[in-house]
């Protein structure tokens, strides 16, 4: 991801694991083409508040926790230990 779009402008790299995950990318990449997936009659900002409204009214809400348990998966998945927030310990062993 490009680090204008990332949180401290610092740049990320998110890797594809599954297959599912390159099917569901390369979907939206047809769908889109080099487009942005907002539309280009709205702003960030506009769409932001279309998103969570259309969430909200599927009774869903607070999702920027998906953004925490990607992390603690991946953090796992790397370490092959919990994350403290995931219930792992806080002791570094070396």
């Amino acid at each position: 991801m490009k680090s204008s779009w990332c949180k401290g402008g610092r740049q990320r790299q998110i890797p594809i694991t599954s297959s599912h995950q390159r099917l569901l990318l390369d979907q939206a990449h047809s769908l889109v083409g080099s487009n942005s997936l907002i539309p280009s009659h709205r702003s960030y900002f506009q769409h932001l508040k279309v998103y969570e409204s259309q969430t909200l009214r599927a009774g869903l809400s607070h999702l920027h926790g998906l953004r925490h348990r990607y992390a603690q998966q991946r953090y796992f998945q790397l370490t092959g230990w919990l994350s403290p927030s995931d219930g792992g310990s806080l002791k570094i062993a070396f």
